[in-house]
């Protein structure tokens, strides 16, 4: 239970959600095309009028927007004010300084604390509450229980997520603890830092302003905002609207021509499942395409398939090698240091584009360039293969010319043996995972474009959810695993191929004849 943050009902969301109207109304913005109301997805923004294509739904002024710089320096000369900015300066966790992003969701606490004297009120009390916590997978619990939501993600990269993204709040939560003068535990205990990861992560939204804030390395000029309103419309795939710039502020421009009483969404973005689900709380079928998984490649002391494999010491150096040209993990700057020479690294698998219009997995170029870098069959392919690396030469070597390449190939046995080992164990998670048992092993059956993942709705959203994410991981897997010589032609040195390998081979072939998969 989240004590601290109370679940909202949707009645008082609408109630909320007119208040926000008018206050925006009273900073001068305009808002009279649109209203708050109860649609499919829950809770939206409609047109209150006709709007035609071009024409802004609402203007806000920026004044209404929080944002990280808002608590950066001498902004108001409140002492108070004062004193939480330089509070926020000193903070330190894991020896770090705190970016902006964790600035913007302090300072939302902050102004929470101060309810009705903070100058955000109307916009702090339109928020969901526990509820929208309740969405994220860094507030399901995986204990002995099986049918926890969290144990039905086991050792996926979004559960190892979920786990790192509770442990980083820990240790924020530990570190607001040393100071309990600027950090008081009522306003910014552990329920109520998940519930401000939650609202940034699900509503932070992307602008063009004046001032500073958390810019990604694009340095495309925008800052992470909280933007009362525009956070309020919903999600969808086919929408044409976008932000601009107005004379008021910032505004909604109708990218089609909209009739009252349609819903007003906007896209998210090309976001895989794993971000809309870790950061909204929801997935979408059409979003399946956006997905993507890695596997673990890097210094290989086991034999068949891969019994061909190079000394461990040529391994170790030519790992060096390629660190050196692609990096090293976070933390690691020594070529010396152990956890550097044998940290593994992440090769992607992501969906591309088939010759039918259709969608395959795939392995990234430049994972395939790496593995050929490290598993070349000479030390003359080898260096060849670094210098391509090092020039920044990262083509699709499995299409073309290349793809007979002594060198490619046996890269795409390394990584399709790495592919069968992270589909058997996720296989044998799903297994063993009580979580599963009685739900069935196959894909959703659904055709709802996007399903909740509210824990315990009585729909089954949540398993929905949860098993799209996991059967595209795993559609992934088998698709790289089956792409490369189904007749088992790339078999060299006498590695031939595995049993499983074969299965997997089949497997795939009996999905394409009956139009299997989630895409």
């Amino acid at each position: 239970e989240m004590g601290d943050v109370p679940a909202v009902k949707e009645e008082e969301r609408l109630r909320r959600g007119a208040e926000l109207l008018e206050w925006i109304k009273s900073e001068g913005g305009d808002v009279d095309s649109v209203r708050i109301a109860r649609g499919p997805g829950g809770v939206g923004v409609f047109c209150a009028r006709d709007v035609p294509r071009g024409v802004p739904f609402f203007q806000c002024p920026v004044r209404c927007v929080m944002r990280a710089s808002d608590v950066k320096g001498a902004r108001r000369g409140d002492a108070d004010d004062a004193a939480f900015v330089a509070a926020l300066d000193a903070l330190v966790v894991d020896d770090e300084p705190i970016d902006d992003r964790v600035r913007l969701q302090l300072h939302l606490l902050n102004e929470r604390a101060r309810g009705s004297r903070s100058r955000y009120a109307p916009y702090i009390r339109s928020l969901p509450g526990r509820e929208l916590v309740g969405n994220l997978p860094v507030s399901w619990a995986c204990e002995e229980d099986p049918d926890e939501l969290l144990c039905g993600l086991f050792d996926t990269h979004m559960f190892r997520k979920a786990h790192e993204d509770k442990s980083w709040l820990n240790k924020l939560s530990g570190a607001l603890l040393e100071d309990p003068r600027n950090f008081p535990a009522d306003a910014f205990g552990p329920d109520l830092l998940l519930w401000a990861h939650a609202v940034y992560w699900s509503r932070a939204i992307r602008l063009k302003l004046p001032g500073g804030g958390f810019s990604s390395a694009s340095n495309d000029g925008k800052t992470d905002c909280l933007v009362p309103l525009l956070d309020s419309c919903n999600h969808a795939w086919r929408s044409r609207h976008d932000t601009g710039r107005g004379a008021i502020g910032y505004s909604l421009v109708a990218g089609a021509a909209s009739k009252e009483g349609d819903e007003v969404c906007i896209n998210y973005g090309m976001k895989d499942n794993g971000e809309l689900l870790s950061s909204h709380g929801f997935v979408c079928r059409e979003h399946a395409r956006f997905d993507f998984t890695y596997v673990r490649i890097g210094v290989v002391t086991t034999c068949s398939p891969r019994r061909a494999s190079p000394p461990i010491a040529k391994q170790l150096e030519r790992l060096a090698w390629v660190r050196d040209i692609v990096g090293r993990p976070a933390g690691k700057t020594s070529r010396g240091d152990a956890a550097t020479t044998t940290a593994p690294f992440h090769a992607e698998i992501h969906f591309v584009e088939d010759e039918k219009g259709g969608v395959v997995g795939a392995f990234a170029p430049s994972a395939v360039a790496v593995a050929r870098a490290l598993y070349a069959p000479t030390d003359a392919e080898h260096d060849a293969a670094r210098a391509a690396l090092a020039a920044g030469v990262v083509d699709d070597w499995t299409r073309g010319p290349d793809a007979s390449d002594p060198c490619t190939r046996r890269a795409m046995r390394f990584l399709r043996a790495a592919a069968h080992d992270e589909w058997c164990r996720l296989q044998r998670c799903r297994e063993l995972s009580g979580f599963w048992k009685g739900r069935g092993s196959g894909g959703p059956e659904s055709t709802a474009e996007a399903w909740e993942s509210t824990p315990g709705s009585a729909d089954g959203g949540a398993w929905a959810a949860i098993d799209l994410y996991y059967s595209t991981q795993m559609r992934l897997l088998r698709d790289v695993m089956a792409e490369w010589s189904d007749d088992g032609a790339d078999a060299e040195d006498g590695a031939g191929t595995t049993e499983a390998e074969d299965g997997a081979r089949k497997r795939r072939r009996r999905e394409n004849e009956r139009g299997g998969g989630v895409l």
